[in-house]
């Protein structure tokens, strides 16, 4: 199990986009940053990691898609199931891979946040100044990183359940884009509509993509009709159940 998970890992890390993140997720991220140094509340933009999370989700779905579904397109799968010979193990490896990757992505992000609101604001804004929940700026950020990074464990199980449907790693990419960005907007028509005929609706899995939105701003309850911790257990819930199911179609998916 250990050397599937460092041939993975080895796989990943001589990627070219996977090299190149750090620097285009500081770019980026630095680009809000100068953009709204002279907003009216920059600790909103520092708290939200200057859109770094954002930039988490997609960078996530492409690699994600990448790993499972370019496996069987391209046919290198059958080289790792003759070695191993256990699916349950070459799934495992690529999905443990995936969340080490997912943890040092949200280092990256709130050591990035941390230089450019030192870089565009300097000491106009302190980190030890109360933000939300009567906390510091900087107690708010690390508590959104650690909520995006549980927020982002049912994109990465969700991924890899429709990469091990697919053949093809561009329509799993597309499609996954599509579920985040898309999805958020559709839960939010649901619940609207039917919260009071069908109360259940407001438990859909595309609402529980509204965990970090909902720390962030708490008015969103109204959106979402849950609380922080039913958003919290319904992301756990659902992402051991796209982790199942993932590999129910990754184990019987033809090579």
């Amino acid at each position: 199990m250990s050397s599937l998970i460092n041939q993975e890992i080895y796989k990943l890390c001589h990627k070219k986009t996977v090299q190149f993140t750090p620097l285009v997720l500081f770019l980026a991220m630095l680009v809000v940053g100068i953009i709204t140094k002279n907003g009216s509340d920059n600790r909103f933009y520092i708290e939200a990691g200057y859109a770094g999370f954002q930039w988490i989700t997609i960078i996530l779905i492409i690699e994600c898609a990448s790993m499972v579904a370019m496996e069987f397109q391209y046919g290198t799968i059958k080289h790792l199931i003759y070695e191993s010979n256990n699916r349950m193990k070459i799934y495992l490896s690529k999905l443990l891979t995936m969340f080490l990757y997912d943890v040092l992505l949200h280092i990256f992000t709130l050591v990035f946040t941390i230089v450019i609101k030192y870089l565009t604001v300097g000491t106009n804004v302190s980190f030890s100044q109360n933000y939300l929940y009567h906390a510091s700026l900087f107690q708010n950020l690390f508590t959104n990183t650690l909520v995006d990074f549980l927020g982002s464990l049912i994109i990465v199980s969700s991924v890899f359940m429709m990469a091990s449907l697919m053949n093809s790693s561009a329509i799993a990419i597309a499609v996954g884009i599509g579920f985040i960005f898309i999805g958020e907007g559709l839960s939010s028509a649901l619940i609207s509509a039917l919260i009071k005929k069908i109360p259940l609706i407001k438990w859909n899995p595309f609402n529980m993509l509204n965990i970090a939105n909902q720390w962030s701003n708490p008015d969103y309850f109204s959106t979402t009709h849950l609380t922080q911790t039913q958003l919290i257990n319904g992301n756990i819930l659902y992402t051991l159940i796209f982790i199942v199911m993932s590999f129910l179609f990754f184990r019987k998916k033809r090579v």
